[in-house]
């Protein structure tokens, strides 16, 4: 399958990013994913995000556009598959930037799968509390917001009926600086 992929990112202030916050929608939704309450980063949680943003006064959203290329594509297998390693390429990129930068925190792409099998589906705290992130939705922020309103782009879904024409990824960088990182050093 022929993809290309765009980048594209935004620096916003904490306080102007709460405008996308609404914890009950977003977790309603959430309730609905098979990740929920089977994953350490997914809901439900008691994370408050006043505290988890307290320490960083900058966001740095991330878009990754999968554009489609293959108009005939005739599996949806084959866009899942490719959605997929490049959301783990996308989190890699994002997880590289953590490890390299002091004083910053990252937001990954869907849920958490450093681990084959979540230790919550087993109640067991997780072992690997450090690389195990959120991601903006998990947190209970509206990412079709705010793709639609910051980066002009619609979230589109596989479906039976037709290819999408492109695919999102979305992540985030925070941290207390404005431009802290050269993040197209990460990401390519």
């Amino acid at each position: 399958m022929e993809y290309s992929i765009d980048y594209f990112y935004h620096q916003i202030n904490i306080n102007q990013l709460l405008k996308y916050y609404n914890k009950e929608e977003v977790f309603k939704l959430c309730r609905e994913c098979n990740n929920y309450n089977k994953n350490w980063s997914c809901p439900p949680h008691n994370v408050g995000i006043h505290s988890f943003l307290s320490n960083f006064d900058y966001m740095h959203i991330i878009v990754a556009k999968i554009n489609l290329y293959n108009e005939n594509i005739n599996s949806n297998d084959s866009i899942l598959e490719s959605f997929i390693i490049e959301r783990k390429n996308f989190n890699n990129n994002l997880y590289n930037i953590f490890r390299d930068n002091i004083n910053c925190e990252i937001l990954i792409s869907g849920a958490c799968d450093k681990c084959n099998l979540c230790n919550r589906v087993k109640n067991i705290k997780c072992f690997n509390r450090t690389e195990c992130k959120f991601s903006l939705e998990s947190l209970g922020f509206r990412v079709d917001e705010i793709v639609k309103e910051i980066f002009k782009l619609e979230i589109m879904w596989i479906n039976n009926k037709s290819a999408p024409k492109y695919l999102l990824n979305i992540g985030a960088v925070l941290s207390t600086k404005l431009n802290p990182i050269n993040l197209e050093d990460y990401l390519h």
